[in-house]
């Protein structure tokens, strides 16, 4: 199964409250190629750039 690693840029809205004073929260995760899709939507939900 191959697997990505995907650098992604999400406003902190809703999760990481303790980081007010960061506006973007940057984190990197591995997802495998099934998934990929299923968290790129769920990103650009949220209102983030991958």
């Amino acid at each position: 199964m191959r697997m990505f690693k995907i650098t992604a840029c999400v406003p902190s809205q809703s999760r990481i409250r303790t980081q007010r004073e960061l506006q973007n929260t940057y984190f990197t995760k591995l997802v495998s190629y099934d998934n990929w899709f299923n968290e790129q939507q769920r990103i650009m939900k949220m209102g983030g750039k991958i």
